[in-house]
Formats: structure tokens, sequence, C-alpha cells
């Protein structure tokens, strides 16, 4: 074989080869865009059911979320009358014992007044009576003192009249 019949047969070859190796690439990019066109698909299919799932969780948790707060509520709501009713309770308990505290502190009150007028009126007794006791030594005192008094006064007039007569005349 020649050399022109070889270069023929080798371009020939290099021909087919590049024909082959573009129809590759050609069924690649194919494949590769059907590969696309189908993880396209599948993701679309894939994202909506993942939205749907979503939105079925969101939902569940919107009414799960509700029905807590309402049963918290509810509970909120008994906590709060069973607080008011422990309460009132308790006040009418408080009420009973100021009361009866009061009540106590009025009967302690007139007990000690009740006393203390006892004490007193016993004490006004013997004030008196103690008040008449120096009244009456007193009086036996000053009794004593006007008669040391008159007899003072006496005996002072006596003496005035001793010096206030004329001295005695002597005898001529």
């Amino acid at each position: 074989m020649t050399l022109s019949d070889e270069m023929g047969r080798l371009t020939r070859q290099i021909s087919q080869t590049y024909d082959n190796r573009m129809a590759a690439v050609r069924d690649i990019r194919i494949e590769t865009a059907h590969a696309l066109g189908e993880f396209r698909v599948a993701r679309r299919s894939l994202d909506a059911e993942q939205n749907k799932q979503l939105s079925e969780y969101r939902d569940a948790v919107r009414r799960e979320a509700a029905l807590f707060l309402k049963e918290t509520d509810v509970a909120h709501q008994a906590m709060a009358a069973d607080q008011r009713k422990q309460l009132s309770t308790f006040v009418d308990g408080l009420r009973h014992a100021a009361k009866a505290f009061m009540k106590d502190a009025d009967a302690a009150h007139r007990t000690m007044a009740a006393e203390q007028h006892r004490r007193l009126m016993a004490g006004r007794a013997r004030l008196a009576s103690d008040t008449s006791a120096v009244r009456l030594q007193l009086r036996a005192e000053q009794k004593q003192a006007r008669r040391v008094w008159n007899g003072f006064q006496a005996d002072i007039q006596r003496r005035r009249a001793v010096f206030s007569s004329p001295p005695p005349r002597a005898a001529a």
C-alpha cells in the first residue's frame, strides 16, 4: 500500500473516530440533558412532596398549639378559680379570726377596766381614809398650836401690862 492509500485510510479512521467521539459526546449530552430533565422532574416532585409534608406538619403544629393553648387556658381558668376560692376562704378565716381577736381583746379590756376601777375605788377609799386621818391629826395639831399661840399671846399681854403700867413712884 502506498503512502497516499495509507494516508487515506488513516484520515478515514481519524474521521470515523472523530465522528464516533462526536456521536458519543452527543449521546452524553442527550443523556445528560435527559438525566437533568429527570432530575428536575424528581426535584420538583420531591419539592412538592416536601412542601405537602411541611404544610401538613405546620397545620398539625398549629392544631396542636391551638389545642395546647386552649387546654392551658382551661387549666389557667381552673387554677384562677381555685385560687380565688382559696383566697376567699382564707380572707373569711382571717375576718373570723380578726373578729374573734377583737372580741377577746374587748373582753380583756373590759376585765382590765373593771379591775382597774376596783383598784382605783380601793385606792380612793384608802386615800379618803388617809386624808381623813391626816385632817384629824392636822386639826389636833392646829388646836394644840392655837392653845400654844393663845398662851403665848396671853403671856405677852401680861408682860406688856407690866411694862405699860407707870413705874412706881418714889416716896417722897
